[in-house]
């Protein structure tokens, strides 16, 4: 707990390039790294002076990871994928699902709420959302578990 091992990057699209970053601890690229728990603020400034602030919170990483015995299997496939995919689970106990997926900068981009269920098959298309990472999140009772998806063009 408290570690200084956090990072955050900035992805920045528009303006006019080069771009300089200053974070508030102090980095001036893209990435910042060696971030404790907390709050950060990074001003990006293009070429030709415009500024944008960006907030940033690197939470507390749990002790250890816990794991949940009743999840018998969790697949995200194809993983990289070009906007199809889909995402299996099956549970020894049935519990209130619901998938969520949400884009690099944590919007939610879809969501299927299955109800009290000892898993499924969803499909979800996202080809028409831009290449990048994604986050697939279920969650399952009072726990979520997350994979990571790749979208490609």
């Amino acid at each position: 707990f408290g570690a200084a091992d956090g990072e955050a990057t900035i992805d920045v699209s528009g303006g006019f390039m080069p771009y300089t970053y200053s974070w508030s601890s102090g980095g001036t690229g893209a990435t910042e790294t060696g971030l404790a728990p907390g709050s950060y603020t990074v001003n990006v400034t293009d070429d030709l002076g415009c500024t944008a602030t960006f907030n940033v919170t690197i939470e507390e990483r749990p002790n250890g990871i816990e794991t949940l015995d009743f999840i018998s299997a969790l697949d995200v496939f194809p993983n990289p994928t070009d906007g199809d995919f889909t995402v299996t689970l099956d549970m020894t106990v049935a519990e209130d699902v619901t998938v969520e997926i949400y884009d690099a900068l944590g919007r939610l981009v879809t969501a299927e709420a299955a109800g009290t269920t000892f898993g499924g098959q969803w499909t979800f298309n996202l080809s028409d959302q831009p290449a990048g990472n994604y986050r697939v999140s279920l969650r399952i009772g009072d726990y979520e578990v997350n994979r990571s998806l790749m979208l490609t063009r």
